[in-house]
């Protein structure tokens, strides 16, 4: 009797480990994790909703990413090491026309200075600055880029607001080009500044968008600012957004700017600030870098973060995000950043049953590391693989055969998501606990039995 309560226990205990295995498996495939340095950096992937369904309207699942950068352990040595972010070049591109006169000329020349300053004194990086000025019928190249403070001030001084009416904005955008051939830096600044005021000179507007289309072609990254500086209408204001670059948030990259006004939108001082926070967070800081892969896109404004001082941008083929630190150091926290994708089923093979979340192919056998990377410190980097995800529950035609008549219209509504780990799990605790009474009664019955024996 003992014998075969011994060998109840044992095979109790086996189905226990077993389904504690399977348990794992299913429950870590959508979950990946490295530590390194006493940082753990861990990626999620899982079915979700946007708008309050599982699908869009081609019945695509949705599919939301999830990061953490646990930076709790790190040692402050890591905290105060800052990565390299890579060189930066930025071409100011002025207004000098007589529109400028009196104070605004005045008051460019100071917050110019002030930002030339700000730019070359990012740590850990090689930052040029280049300065081009428009003004009545002309564009003239003040300062070529460098890394000299001097030589960038005292061009400034050619800042004469020379009178004149037309705006040759595109001209100076033309110029601007011309600084930056040859450029070999990771990262690229127009930033303009115009009251947006194109008089007599109209075509100015439809080329200066043209030859800024055309910059961004040629310069792959290469992102605008704008600052409307008291635009006198509404047209100006208009004008001057649409020649600029986007956030990851879909918002223009402009900034109105107002020194003379009684009702202050905000001051030039403060607007170069918040530009100069901008591209810093672009230049330095620690990086995450993910890859989504051809099967998925971007569901647009779904980036996001929990620190104000993580900066994401896309790739041009909206395929890669980085999530940059603006500042100098690390802080002891865990940050979180996550973006929605959306799964294009018509590139999924109906035989695989198994997705990786990103990397460059849909083979689960396939190898799929460094397709996410944490960096950190001048050289240190966290690669991690990518997490899977089942399909078995999600490769079926969500339309009714003809032959069948639709149930009900609201259909689309119905949240098809798969059974998630956590469904999972929660069955196999309710089983493992079961084996667990089992096996305890039935060690108990044994040890009775054998007292009485």
């Amino acid at each position: 009797m003992i014998k075969k309560s011994k060998l109840v226990f044992g095979v109790l205990t086996s189905m226990t480990l077993i389904f504690s295995s399977v348990a794992t498996c299913f429950a870590d495939q959508n979950v990946v994790s490295k530590t390194q340095d006493n940082i753990t950096v861990t990626k999620t992937a899982q079915w979700t909703t946007v708008d309050g369904k599982s699908t869009d309207a081609s019945g695509n699942k949705y599919v939301k990413i999830d990061f953490k950068i646990d930076t709790t352990k790190a040692t402050t040595e890591i905290q105060n090491t800052v990565s390299k972010g890579g060189d930066t070049d930025i071409v100011l591109v002025l207004d000098d026309s007589g529109s400028m006169h009196g104070g605004r000329v005045a008051k460019l020349k100071s917050t110019c200075t002030d930002f030339v300053d700000t730019m070359l004194s990012i740590p850990d990086t090689k930052v040029r600055l280049g300065i081009v000025c428009f003004r009545f019928d002309r564009a003239d190249n003040l300062c070529g880029m460098t890394s000299d403070a001097n030589a960038l001030k005292q061009s400034l001084n050619g800042l004469t607001a020379t009178s004149g009416a037309d705006n040759p904005l595109h001209l100076g955008i033309q110029n601007g080009r011309q600084l930056l051939n040859g450029s070999t830096a990771t990262n690229k600044f127009f930033v303009v500044l115009s009251d947006g005021g194109i008089w007599t000179y109209s075509q100015s507007e439809e080329l200066s968008k043209k030859y800024i289309a055309e910059a961004e072609l040629q310069y792959p990254g290469l992102k605008t600012i704008s600052i409307g500086f008291e635009p006198d209408s509404d047209r100006d204001q208009k004008f001057m957004e649409s020649i600029c670059s986007k956030h990851t948030s879909g918002a223009p990259m402009y900034y109105p700017a107002n020194v003379t006004a009684s009702t202050v939108i905000s001051d030039l001082g403060d607007v170069f600030k918040q530009i100069s926070e901008t591209i810093t967070k672009y230049v330095v800081g620690n990086s995450l870098v993910d890859t989504i892969p051809a099967q998925f896109n971007i569901v647009d404004g779904t980036i996001k973060t929990n620190d104000s001082n993580l900066c994401a941008s896309l790739s041009e083929d909206k395929k890669t995000i980085t999530w940059n630190w603006g500042e100098n150091k690390l802080e002891k926290k865990v940050y979180e950043a996550s973006v929605i994708t959306v799964l294009d089923k018509s590139q999924v093979p109906a035989e695989y049953t198994m997705i990786n979340t990103n990397g460059t192919t849909i083979d689960p056998s396939a190898d799929s590391s460094k397709s996410a990377i944490f960096s950190y410190g001048s050289t240190s980097k966290i690669y991690l693989e990518s997490p899977k995800l089942s399909l078995a529950e999600t490769v079926v035609d969500e339309e009714a055969p003809l032959s069948q008549p639709t149930v009900e219209e609201d259909a689309e509504d119905v949240d098809t998501t798969p059974k998630t780990a956590d469904e999972f799990n929660s069955m196999i605790f309710v089983v493992l606990g079961v084996c667990g009474v089992v096996a305890v009664s039935t060690g108990v019955m044994a040890a009775r039995k054998r007292r009485y024996n």
